[in-house]
């Protein structure tokens, strides 16, 4: 099993695909669901999800998309897609449920395995398949995502909130553009995109509490093409990341009342698309404990100690039903693993997806046993 499993991570890891356009990957995970003898369903364009007996009340979830990105590593099964990379691991995340969802059709173990597209970009794949039934009869799920930053041998997670809301925003400065010499005859939009910017992390630093943790970030700034010319418009785009849904709503007025208060004190105007992303993920107390109890073993579980501001949208499955999701760690050191998810030198120690495949049969037979 353990050889079969790596294979398939190998064969999906060589044909990377954007969010919403997991072709090839949907085709491959029927495939190999096929060879088990299982039915697999199609779901939406791209979503699969396949039953391992009759009437499972354990889902298993897996995501299928990767990321825009070159990959830097000199291995044979090397993206063939160029501009294309599983860095984030969801090659890894499918090869475990499907090695999980072949013990258990061997051992007739009813769990649904759910292969789910788009959890890299919102809204997301997880609230289109919902809304598909793919949680019909279900009661509990769990999944799993390498995590870079934590040892190999070690999985981690927590009760409560474990990961954070994730919002984007898209801001547009129109102001008036004119030549370099002259910036008193225009209205600067590149001046007065940066004091937005830096104005914003005075609604980290000054308007919220320290002990509601709250991240906004700038990742991208557009504007100008010449050194003495100044633009008309500058665009930036950033992510806002919350736990808590008040200071959720909080941070996303006062990001409205900087933008638009600084670019009308400047005579321009602002156009801002606030784009509401992912729910905090939200564990259920026993399944974490379970988490924790069946993985003896295979792996040390580690008790996060607080969450991480990163965002998943595996919290809508936990909006409906219970469960519980965990961070499995494939740092080696050794081997040189420990490049950062989203690097284009990203790898994971294969050395985990045996007993990783293994925990999620375990966590499927913990809740099969106790079905009337």
């Amino acid at each position: 099993m353990k050889d079969r499993i790596i294979n398939w991570r190998r064969e999906l890891h060589q044909i990377p695909e954007p969010s919403g356009k997991e072709f090839r990957t949907k085709e491959y995970i029927m495939g190999q669901l096929k060879n088990m003898g299982l039915s697999p369903v199609e779901v939406g364009e791209t979503g699969v999800y396949a039953d391992t007996g009759k009437n499972p009340k354990v889902a298993l979830r897996a995501d299928m998309d990767a990321l825009p990105i070159d990959e830097e590593n000199d291995i044979p099964y090397r993206s063939t897609h160029p501009g294309m990379m599983h860095a984030c691991g969801h090659d890894a995340h499918m090869a475990m449920v499907l090695g999980a969802g072949c013990m258990l059709a061997e051992e007739k173990i009813p769990a649904r395995l759910i292969f789910q597209p788009s959890e890299e970009t919102i809204p997301g794949g997880a609230k289109k398949l919902i809304e598909l039934g793919v949680l019909d009869g279900i009661e509990r799920i769990f999944g799993l995502h390498v995590d870079p930053t934590l040892e190999r041998g070690k999985i981690a997670s927590r009760k409560g909130v474990m990961m954070a809301c994730s919002d984007e925003f898209e801001v547009e400065i129109k102001g008036k553009g004119g030549h370099g010499a002259y910036p008193h005859k225009t209205r600067d939009p590149i001046f007065i995109s940066s004091l937005i910017i830096t104005s914003l992390q005075g609604i980290v630093s000054r308007n919220v509490s320290p002990f509601s943790p709250v991240v906004i970030s700038i990742g991208k700034i557009e504007g100008g093409n010449a050194f003495n010319i100044i633009p008309e418009r500058v665009k930036f785009y950033g992510t806002v990341r919350t736990l808590k849904p008040d200071v959720k709503k909080f941070v996303k007025e006062r990001i409205f009342g900087v933008i638009n208060g600084i670019a009308g004190t400047y005579g321009a105007e602002a156009r801002i698309e606030y784009r509401d992303g992912y729910p905090a993920l939200v564990n259920h107390p026993d399944e974490v404990r379970a988490i924790e109890e069946e993985s003896r073993g295979l792996f040390e579980y580690v008790e996060m100690e607080h969450p991480s501001m990163g965002g998943e949208d595996f919290s809508y499955y936990l909006e409906h039903v219970k469960g519980a999701f965990a961070f499995l760690g494939i740092r080696n050191e050794e081997k040189g693993i420990v490049y950062p998810l989203h690097s284009p030198r990203f790898e994971v120690d294969e050395e985990v997806l045996l007993p990783g495949a293994v925990l999620l049969t375990r966590l499927v037979r913990r809740y099969e046993d106790k079905k009337d």
